[in-house]
């Protein structure tokens, strides 16, 4: 998925378990299109 430089900060743990949580959910519904969507958020949010 997405890899970072250096260590990971407090924030970006607590953010990346978020992230897993809800990807999770997703494909136990098994909304693939979502799924993409939402993956596109996440990468544009871990962009920044």
């Amino acid at each position: 998925m997405v890899t970072g430089s250096g260590p990971r900060s407090p924030k970006q743990k607590e953010i990346l378990r978020d992230i897993r949580n809800v990807l999770t959910r997703y494909m136990v519904r098994g909304n693939a299109k979502d799924l993409d969507i939402v993956a596109l958020k996440i990468w544009k949010l871990t962009r920044r």
